[in-house]
């Protein structure tokens, strides 16, 4: 497996978007690599926790969290951080929210995640 760097990752991001391809489908699809290659190592009963960050990356993370609960998961989203600050990212959380799906308080699931962990 290749792992990019930040700046190899910026120059890929940077070359979509100069063909046409959007940030908010950049992410979309980050999301979606996200969920398929996550998906490979679930059992079905887990409970997960997404703890996003405020950035583009926490978008990624908001993304895989709504292609999770619309499969049917136990999925709790998380934002520890200050509030979300790219356009896109907002969008997501906007687009998440509005799906019915909603941002859980970090302090008052911290304890619940730490105590679940199922056995496939």
């Amino acid at each position: 497996m290749y792992v990019y760097t930040s700046d190899q990752i910026k120059l890929i991001d940077e070359e979509a978007m100069s063909r046409g391809m959007s940030a908010f489908e950049l992410m979309e699809n980050a999301g979606n690599g996200l969920f398929r290659a996550v998906t490979k190592l679930l059992c079905g009963r887990e409970q997960i926790a997404i703890l996003c960050g405020k950035g583009n990356n926490g978008g990624d993370g908001i993304v895989l969290a709504r292609y999770l609960k619309m499969a049917g998961m136990d999925v709790d989203l998380l934002l520890p951080m200050e509030e979300i600050v790219t356009k896109e990212a907002k969008q997501h959380l906007h687009y998440y929210k509005n799906l019915g799906y909603t941002v859980q308080n970090f302090r008052d699931s911290s304890e619940s995640i730490r105590s679940s962990f199922p056995i496939c």
